[in-house]
């Protein structure tokens, strides 16, 4: 199937063109299955012809609309043309105002009555998948942002995105500190687990040391493995971080604990069984060292039958030729 004149025009920013398509009875909602320019609207949001896109709002349907709206954040961030959508699909729009630090815009959305929960459409076939703009927030640190759509009754525990991330978890991710004290204080769960698990493994995995004490102090599991990061010392391991390897042993948290069922491949190495097995696969002799000081079982392996977690840590180490860790 081809791309309609309207699409044509769009994507050139031909206006008068598409004014002209658009006056005649032209459909924004025709879609074609490509990897980009599936409609005329996003041919125009994707390239910020703002224009163009002012034309064919009023016809398009709610998933056309959302669509363009996320070419319209992606193509390059521009609040001008966000605000083209505000009539439309303000729910959306505050989504992405509140990832863009948009504080005033928040707040015009908020008095609107929009809603910082909603689903959105971010890739075709477009699919709705849930959206928090206290999500959004939390990732990019906006704490002011935060504690608006907080007192705006924002759902601290709401999933967001294909990768259902929480906001602490978001937050914990890129070390905003203050922003995870203002969602645990608001009764944020710190155990709430979406796809690359709890905001603990997270947070030791990128060596955010103040947030790794905050959440272990608000309770987070020590027991628990199946994150992406396998746990919290194997998040520390992997992320070569010893200070907080250091402070999640102290805290109770197993020298020999197991990783669960999730799995990632951080730097070409695979996340293996034991915290143990992690060092060695990581070829991190201070890691090792560490371990095996504060009482690892040096032949400790994970149960999963794949060949990387039932295989020995020496012969981990022998078989990458890794000299330093065989002796």
């Amino acid at each position: 199937m081809h791309a309609t004149a309207l699409t044509e025009a769009s994507r050139r920013n031909h206006v008068a063109v598409v004014r002209l398509l658009i006056n005649a009875g032209a459909d924004p909602n025709h879609y074609h299955p490509k990897p980009r320019d599936v409609n005329p609207l996003e041919a125009a949001a994707s390239r910020g012809y703002k224009d163009c896109v002012v034309l064919m709002l009023p016809k398009a349907s709610r998933e056309t609309a959302l669509g363009g709206l996320h070419a319209a954040y992606a193509q390059g961030k521009s609040r001008d043309l966000l605000e083209a959508f505000v009539d439309f699909v303000p729910d959306g729009v505050l989504n992405y105002a509140a990832a863009l630090g948009c504080e005033d815009l928040v707040t015009d959305l908020l008095a609107r009555g929009a809603k910082p929960e909603t689903k959105v459409h971010d890739r075709f076939p477009y699919n709705a998948s849930p959206s928090s703009a206290l999500v959004e927030a939390s990732g990019k640190g906006h704490l002011a942002i935060a504690k608006q759509l907080i007192d705006n009754g924002a759902d601290v525990n709401a999933k967001s995105g294909f990768n259902e991330s929480y906001a602490i978890a978001s937050a914990a991710r890129n070390g905003h500190t203050e922003v995870v004290k203002l969602l645990l204080a608001h009764g944020a769960d710190v155990n709430s687990d979406g796809n690359y698990g709890p905001a603990l493994q997270i947070a030791a995995y990128e060596g955010h040391i103040e947030i790794v004490q905050d959440l272990i102090e608000h309770g987070a599991s020590l027991t628990d493995v199946n994150g992406s990061y396998g746990g919290p010392v194997q998040a520390a391991v992997l992320g070569d971080n010893v200070d907080i390897l250091e402070l999640v042993v102290t805290a109770g948290v197993d020298v020999n604990m197991k990783a669960g069922v999730a799995r990632i491949s951080g730097g070409g190495v695979s996340l293996s069984g034991s915290p143990i097995q992690a060092a060695v696969s990581s070829s991190n002799i201070a890691m090792v060292d560490w371990l095996l000081e504060h009482g690892a079982d040096v032949n400790l392996c994970g149960t999963t039958g794949r060949w990387r977690e039932t295989t020995s840590p020496l012969s981990i180490a022998a078989r990458a030729g890794n000299l330093d860790i065989v002796n």
